[in-house]
């Protein structure tokens, strides 16, 4: 969904990034991302979350353990 002015400026940081830095770039599917920049990069995949750690998450911001639970289950290893 990026201008072609803000893919250009993506890829000359991804061509040149900044001393020290580490870019991490998310998206849902791989090739919604243009060749030229995905090319650039290294995939990483993430594996969903384990239920135990969406309802220890969701515990410490204060959601009770039984609704935690279900929500875990629903969410199939994400937090959204």
């Amino acid at each position: 969904t990026m201008t072609e002015e803000s893919a250009n400026a993506l890829l000359k940081t991804l061509e040149e990034p900044p001393e020290g830095s580490l870019l991490i770039l998310l998206a849902p599917d791989a090739e919604l991302i243009l060749p030229t920049i995905r090319s650039r990069c290294q995939p990483l995949w993430f594996s969903p979350l384990a239920d135990a750690d969406v309802i220890e998450l969701l515990a410490t911001e204060g959601i009770e353990r039984e609704q935690a639970a279900a929500a875990a289950h629903l969410g199939g290893g994400s937090l959204e």
